[in-house]
């Protein structure tokens, strides 16, 4: 198996294009509110989202998993995205951001750029988590990373 289909659940009759970089998080029920698409592997669970169903094929050598967000490229994006300057906390960040481990360790980072903007409530918090796992897998070239959501199961952003 080289390709891994996902299925994503829209309102949308029309497959929705994929914008990167536009932060619509938390402003609308956009499809691209985490800077791509979530998907799944599961239909059923898609069909829940929307009455549309939309599949990616994607191959399985552009998924980015957690090993693949690290290094010196992924700190670049996350310094970019967050506007800091702090190679360490960067670092930091970008650790925890890959591994989704800890991620109340970083919430103090995130918490000044968005109070008030993006963010609903604490719960939200996750979303930018995988809307930053998105940005390094696209500057990295993936057309999707994988996520843990907030019930702990794996699904995928796809980005391209």
């Amino acid at each position: 198996m080289n390709d891994l289909t996902l299925y994503h659940g829209s309102f949308n009759k029309t497959k929705v294009k994929i914008k990167n970089g536009s932060l619509l998080i938390g402003r609308t029920r956009s499809a691209n509110r985490y800077d791509g698409i979530c998907a799944t592997q599961n239909k059923e669970i898609a069909k829940r989202y929307g009455e549309y169903l939309h599949s990616y094929r994607i191959p399985i050598k552009e998924i980015a998993n957690n090993q693949d967000l690290v290094g010196d490229k992924a700190v670049e994006v996350i310094k970019k995205e967050l506007k800091i300057d702090d190679d360490t906390l960067a670092k930091q960040i970008t650790f925890v951001v890959a591994y989704q481990h800890n991620t109340h360790e970083i919430l103090p980072h995130l918490i000044p750029r968005f109070r008030g903007e993006y963010f609903g409530d604490e719960n939200e918090y996750d979303s930018e988590i995988w809307r930053l796992r998105g940005r390094i897998a696209d500057a990295l070239g993936f057309r999707a990373v994988s996520y843990v959501d907030d019930m702990g199961f794996v699904n995928y952003l796809v980005v391209r």
